[in-house]
């Protein structure tokens, strides 16, 4: 029978709790699979090798929560969906004594995850400041009961960009990477993670508008950003 993602949230709220204490600026462990599917079409995610995943703790955040069947001791996800739109797959698994919360984020439909911009000579207005940008954001899509947690997310970003000035990240990439998962990391439950859900891919948009006009083309440009984004926030009140 399909696993309701519902009854795992207890779950994934303990686990959120201990990445705080094991995520490191390493590289972060991914799970393998399409990004894009057809709607209805079954297509199936896997966890590396490397990592245990027993008893199984899988989440889908989207239209549908109850498209998805776990197998293989857990390692394996099977899901197809016929409502199409976005969703989140989030698992949780073991490394070097280490809990870590892989994301994955699918597609169902055909339109792609993050589609590119509008041709044009600038379709992406430039924010004024990325800070100012960042604190009118919070404010249109986090809850007011989630703002208080905005001061969780400036210090994420400013963890990334520290492990990029001490040279332990050095690729765009990998430091994109670091950002989702440190701030996954900070905000410690799925429900504070739910609320910053659309924060985050509203920056993910941003950042892919300024990359596809050639306005960001390296990992200095990013810093400096997420450096104005964390001020942005720590801005805020809730």
């Amino acid at each position: 029978m399909p696993w309701k993602a519902r009854k795992w949230y207890p779950v994934f709220a303990l686990v959120a709790v201990a990445i705080m204490r094991t995520v490191q600026a390493v590289e972060t462990p991914t799970i393998d699979g399409p990004e894009l599917i057809a709607t209805g079409r079954l297509a199936v995610y896997r966890l590396p090798e490397d990592l245990l995943a027993s008893p199984p703790q899988w989440l889908v955040i989207g239209p549908s929560d109850g498209c998805f069947q776990v197998c293989d001791g857990g390692r394996t996800l099977c899901f197809a969906s016929p409502v199409a739109g976005p969703y989140v797959l989030v698992a949780a698994a073991v490394k070097d004594n280490a809990v870590l919360l892989l994301r994955k984020d699918v597609q169902v439909g055909d339109e792609a995850p993050h589609p590119d911009p509008t041709p044009g000579p600038d379709p992406q207005p430039r924010p004024s400041t990325w800070s100012q940008w960042a604190a009118a954001k919070a404010r249109e899509l986090v809850a007011a009961e989630g703002l208080g947690d905005a001061k969780r997310v400036a210090a994420a970003l400013r963890a990334v960009v520290k492990a990029i000035d001490e040279k332990k990240i050095i690729t765009p990439r990998f430091a994109r990477e670091q950002v989702r998962a440190m701030v996954r990391a900070n905000l410690r439950t799925l429900e504070a993670m739910r609320r910053w859900e659309a924060f985050s891919q509203a920056l993910d948009a941003a950042l892919d508008g300024e990359a596809a006009v050639g306005r960001l083309t390296n990992l200095d440009e990013y810093r400096r950003i997420w450096l104005e984004i964390a001020e942005g926030l720590e801005s805020l009140t809730p």
